[in-house]
């Protein structure tokens, strides 16, 4: 096994004894003592890959984001990507919600802002390909506005239990994405 491979797996047990810690109580609550005692790692191993817990749980998100955004590249439209993303809010709720209230709603927003600006580009480029493109500058205003969006409503999903049910969302979200570029395109 690499050395690539053992710190990735060591990070990935810190990060799967703290998303289990924090299934039962808030960050502040959880301490490195308890993270090593169940990796089996000891304290300076957990300080060589993380400055503090909080570390820890941003390099989790991002973790998880990375092998989100590649399980995206399986769904072949809009639609199944912006459904798969709601699934794992859903899916992940009290996790994301002790993220929130850890990080506050400006950081974890900008960790979610990535992904969606992905899936967004992708949709703006899979639309303009033949098209006379308006100019990059109103692309990217479009697609800033559009992950905003999106990155809202995620955001508020994990905050409360949005009213609309998932397939709703992901319907209507499809929607004002499709006539939002096409708009912007025409």
């Amino acid at each position: 096994m690499t050395q690539r491979t053992t710190t990735l797996n060591t990070k990935r047990m810190l990060g799967a004894s703290l998303r289990a810690a924090m299934a039962t109580k808030p960050l502040d609550k959880v301490t490195v003592s308890e993270l090593v005692a169940a990796t089996g790692v000891n304290r300076k191993t957990f300080y060589y890959h993380f400055v503090d817990i909080p570390d820890l749980l941003v390099w989790v998100l991002d973790d998880e984001a990375i092998r989100h955004v590649d399980d995206l590249r399986d769904q072949q439209n809009l639609a199944g990507s912006i459904d798969f993303t709601l699934r794992y809010v859903d899916e992940n709720q009290t996790f994301l919600r002790n993220a929130l209230d850890a990080l506050g709603r400006e950081r974890l927003r900008a960790l979610l802002y990535g992904d969606i600006r992905r899936i967004v580009d992708g949709m703006i480029d899979a639309r303009r390909a033949g098209s006379a493109a308006p100019d990059e500058g109103y692309l990217d205003l479009v697609a800033e506005f559009c992950t905003e969006g999106i990155a809202g409503q995620l955001v508020d999903r994990i905050l409360r239990r949005s009213l609309v049910d998932r397939s709703n969302l992901r319907d209507l979200l499809v929607r004002l994405l499709d006539r939002t570029i096409t708009a912007a395109l025409g």
